[in-house]
């Protein structure tokens, strides 16, 4: 039986590759997002800036190194 922090670490894993390939897809759907929905555009990219943001942030603190478990 695989230990709890196992399959944690698996769900990361998985969600690391999910939000990977969402972020890129949202990023090169921007420019027809801003030509069909010119009402929704802004919201919509900062909504992806910031998507973009979190994930370099946890990119960066899943490369730390001596702080630990």
């Amino acid at each position: 039986m695989a230990s709890f922090k196992t399959i944690l670490a698996d769900v990361g894993n998985g969600l690391k590759k999910f939000f990977g390939v969402a972020t890129t897809v949202a990023q090169d759907v921007e420019p027809l997002v801003d030509i069909a929905f010119p009402g929704f555009a802004a919201l919509y990219n900062s909504a992806v800036a910031e998507a973009v943001k979190a994930e370099a942030l946890a990119i960066a603190a899943g490369n730390q190194s001596g702080t630990g478990a």
